[in-house]
């Protein structure tokens, strides 16, 4: 009996592996996507009905492609043409893609998406799919410098725009050349809409002299008296300095933030890390210093700060507390605030607490500071600063 001969080892095609390759690849870049896209809508930064156009078909339930039914068709992909290890690398994407965000951000993200939703069902009568045209990006710049959105709101949003294309990997028009221009000519029409004033030195010495009339507690007086005074030199945000709700309490100034440097056993510079702050998402701390040269107030910022040290409660966290260690409030700022500014008899529709970082760059261009210096005081990335500089 003849032995049998060896089955004959089929050849592959090279053309079917390339394809099956290609589709895998494929199928891994779908479900990564797919993830991506569930964590946005989860998040509220797009609505449960958005849906993504690609080459020519469209995400919604009409096509058979995973995105339809969301992370479980995903892994189901994943699982169906490659490794197991790729849909555990999905959960870390997952993650990763939760934590891009900071809430304060994720907040006004959300907000974005349900006005621009409202502008698609009030002006186009629809959903509007993505990528997000020109045309339809134009209509809604349009729509909300029609309903008086400040500027810079207009751009924020369109930063919210623009983040869900980034990271669905979609042509982003929001940084078309014509949308570029009509923002630019938002700014240039509102240029005498901004109707805030500065808090000039003048105003910033009439306001520490009203505080002992103001309020009762010696130490509430050292405490605003200093936040005065700190919010001024450094540039600040309110918001920085302050308990502000839905923000974690550690993306505010903390006390070990700040740093004396003394010179033969006299503080004379001051160093605050700001850690957390508008725009600053992927880089590290920004650390500033002042001095009492910087300012030009009667009263010392640096002797203000070191008197408030004395008196601070030992315990650590938030740098501007009250007597229980509790951090200071938005809310509880803002009322005193405006009790100064009527004292003061200054206008608190006018006057708010982003007057102090416009009061202090206006100060600074008025002392001959350089554009570079002023950004970096105040963590400017462009030449934004230039609009709170008043005359």
């Amino acid at each position: 009996m003849s032995a049998k001969r060896p089955a004959k080892r089929r050849r592959l095609d090279p053309s079917q592996t390339t394809s099956e390759s290609a589709q895998t690849v494929q199928n891994i870049s779908d479900a990564v996507t797919a993830q991506v896209l569930e964590n946005l809508k989860a998040a509220g930064i797009v609505t449960s009905s958005a849906t993504v156009q690609t080459e020519g078909a469209s995400t919604s339930t009409e096509s058979k492609s995973i995105f339809e039914h969301g992370t479980s068709s995903a892994k189901e992909t994943l699982q169906s043409t490659t490794s197991s290890s790729a849909t555990e690398l999905l959960g870390v994407v997952r993650i990763l893609t939760q934590a891009a965000l900071a809430p304060s951000t994720l907040n006004t993200y959300r907000q974005a998406w349900n006005i621009f939703e409202s502008f698609s069902r009030e002006t186009l009568g629809q959903v509007s799919k993505l990528p997000l045209s020109v045309t339809t990006i134009s209509l809604f710049i349009a729509y909300l410098f029609k309903k008086q959105f400040a500027p810079s709101t207009i751009s924020t949003y369109l930063s919210a725009l623009g983040y869900v294309h980034k990271m669905l990997s979609i042509p982003d028009n929001t940084r078309s050349f014509l949308v570029d221009k009509l923002v630019t000519g938002t700014y240039r029409l509102s240029q005498t809409l901004d109707t805030r004033l500065s808090i000039t030195i003048p105003i910033l010495n009439r306001m520490l002299t009203a505080l002992p009339s103001l309020i009762i507690s010696p130490y509430e007086q050292c405490l605003f008296k200093v936040m005065f005074l700190f919010a001024f030199s450094t540039f600040a945000r309110i918001g920085e300095l302050v308990a502000v709700k839905n923000i974690p309490l550690d993306h505010i100034v903390q006390l070990s933030d700040v740093s004396l440097s003394s010179v033969h056993g006299e503080v004379k510079e001051v160093t605050v890390s700001f850690r957390k702050f508008k725009h600053n998402i992927k880089e590290g701390a920004k650390t500033i210093t002042f001095s009492d040269s910087n300012v030009g107030t009667k009263d010392s910022p640096i002797s203000s700060l070191v008197s408030f040290l004395h008196l601070r409660p030992k315990s650590p966290g938030p740098l501007f507390c009250l007597t229980n260690g509790q951090p200071l409030t938005r809310s509880y700022f803002d009322k005193i605030l405006h009790k100064c500014f009527d004292y003061c008899q200054l206008d608190s529709s006018k006057y708010k607490g982003h007057s102090f970082r416009i009061g202090a760059a206006t100060a600074a261009a008025d002392r001959g500071w350089s554009d570079a210096k002023i950004r970096e005081m105040g963590r400017w990335k462009s030449n934004a600063f230039k609009k709170y500089i008043r005359p």
